[in-house]
């Protein structure tokens, strides 16, 4: 093994189930998002990551990217929702509000 995505891939494999939180609340694909883990976060959103988890405090990953200025999660989470809506925030606050 060599890289995250390394690990991420085995455990998929082994079928380890991708929505199951760390005991901090923080799902596997948010995770990925804040390490900036780019092929872990395709590998996870593949796998069916729940792109619309919301953390202990309601927000969205793609709100919480926006809160920690990461565009490229955004996109990537917003591209694996693929025609879903994209959950914001249990507040309906979008993430253009921030800026």
């Amino acid at each position: 093994m060599n890289s995250h995505s390394d690990v991420v891939d085995a455990l998929v494999s082994a079928g380890a189930d991708v929505n199951t939180p760390a005991h901090n609340g923080q799902s596997p694909l948010k995770a990925a998002c804040t390490a900036d883990q780019t092929n872990c976060i395709k590998l996870l959103a593949a796998a069916g990551a729940d792109v619309n988890y919301q953390d202990m405090d309601g927000h969205s990953l793609v709100y919480s990217m926006a809160l920690d200025n990461r565009p490229l999660a955004i996109r990537l989470l917003v591209n694996a929702a693929a025609g879903e809506h994209c959950l914001v925030s249990v507040y309906s606050l979008s993430p253009t509000c921030i800026f």
